[in-house]
């Protein structure tokens, strides 16, 4: 499967959200909500929110939390009348105000028809307050509250509903996430609408450079922003991911792969290279020098063992011969299972115990094991370098390399599988 591509410089805003493209083609595309509920799943299955907001990458997005109940303690001035002023008290709250000479709704009096504010000298009024009631309205937001402690300064509570705003920083992948207030019901993005944060998706995004990872939550999580699969084959540059189960082993197998790696002779002088599970075929070249395997003839592989003949000591070959046990001449040859073995080839000089260097061209398989996320990964090596022209085959499909999604590779950690979606 392939998805649309990005080049780097890409940055897309769409709608409520966006996509961001940076870093390479996409494996996957995950538009981010306007806003969404950011969840981490602990070890144990226990659940922690943060509020998520999208928008342009690296610029600070203002949010406003509402629905939020705290209780809160201030100071009233007391003249020596007995009676001090409370300020823009519905600027504090539209609710009940308690002070230690009784309780009043802020919203009632600061409707009532306001009243006259006495003077006070050397605690003498110049007229009485009302009678009814501790607390009255004098207009423009201000309420006096009688029956204090004169010469004081008293507290009085209250209980506030005002909504809190917090700045969120944008990161480079287009979201921030910030704390979530206690009690907080409902959010507000620079002045849009009210939004239940109990209604928001909640997905878990990370950001590192400007490439944006996304790991998929346990099934228990409810309401979970939909999150694009990661492809069942991807890669980045030459290594390949491919999905499968948890643990298992899959075979795979380079077509044409390319081969160079050390290889040592026996005390014998001869070169035995290739197995049953990875046959030699066609030219090879051992120490820079072509040979062709097709031409050579069919033998046995035979032991390298030391010998003791007529004074003589050295190292030869078994032939299971009585009458002549030992075979110092062997030369090259190549057995029905693709296993070559060199020796006396002409232009090429080994020695005994020599090291050489062996270059092949040819299928090559190989088994991979997925890790605990359930990816396995085909990686290029000294050995066996990969290229964009590498074709390799899996469960009977044969793909080149290069015809691959190229993104960033998929990880696997401690809160589980996690990939690009940019």
């Amino acid at each position: 499967m392939k998805f649309r591509k990005f080049s780097k410089s890409a940055i897309l805003l769409i709608a409520s959200g966006a996509i961001f493209g940076a870093g390479g083609d996409a494996f996957a595309q995950l538009t981010i909500p306007g806003l969404y509920m950011q969840t981490s799943v602990s070890s144990t299955g226990g659940t922690t929110f943060k509020l998520g907001v999208a928008g342009t990458p690296n610029t600070i997005k203002k949010v406003a939390f509402s629905g939020i109940s705290s209780s809160k303690t201030s100071g009233i001035r007391v003249n020596s009348c007995g009676f001090g002023k409370i300020s823009n008290v519905q600027s504090l709250t539209s609710g009940v105000v308690n002070t230690p000479s009784g309780s009043f709704n802020a919203a009632t009096v600061a409707g009532s028809t306001p009243i006259l504010e006495p003077t006070c000298t050397n605690g003498v009024l110049s007229s009485e307050l009302p009678t009814t009631g501790n607390a009255f309205n004098l207009g423009k937001g201000t309420v006096l509250v009688k029956g204090l402690t004169a010469n004081t300064v008293q507290d009085f509570t209250y209980t506030t509903t005002a909504p809190q705003n917090r700045n969120v920083t944008i990161n480079s992948c287009g979201f921030g996430v910030v704390t979530i207030p206690d009690s907080a019901s409902s959010a507000t993005i620079e002045g849009s609408s009210a939004v239940s944060l109990a209604s928001l998706q909640r997905a878990n995004l990370t950001c590192t450079g400007r490439d944006l990872y996304a790991s998929p939550l346990i099934a228990s999580v409810t309401n979970q922003l939909s999150i694009p699969a990661i492809a069942d084959v991807s890669r980045a540059e030459t290594s390949v991911f491919i999905k499968t189960t948890p643990f298992n082993i899959i075979p795979v197998t380079i077509t044409g792969a390319a081969s160079s790696k050390s290889v040592t002779s026996d005390r014998c002088s001869g070169l035995l290279i290739g197995t049953d599970t990875n046959p030699i075929s066609g030219t090879v070249k051992i120490n820079g020098v072509s040979v062709d395997t097709s031409t050579l003839p069919i033998g046995t592989i035979k032991a390298c063992g030391q010998y003791t003949e007529g004074g003589d000591t050295g190292y030869a070959y078994a032939t299971g011969n009585i009458n002549s046990p030992w075979d110092a001449n062997l030369a090259s040859f190549r057995t029905g299972t693709g296993r070559v073995f060199i020796r006396n080839y002409p232009g090429l000089t080994i020695g005994s115990r020599s090291i050489l260097t062996l270059e092949t061209t040819g299928d090559r398989n190989v088994s991979l094991t997925a890790n605990k996320c359930g990816i396995a990964t085909l990686r290029s090596s000294t050995s066996y370098p990969l290229t964009g022209s590498s074709t390799f085959t899996y469960s009977g499909t044969t793909q080149t390399i290069a015809s691959i999604d190229n993104g960033a590779a998929p990880r696997c950690t401690s809160a589980g599988l996690t990939y690009k979606v940019n």
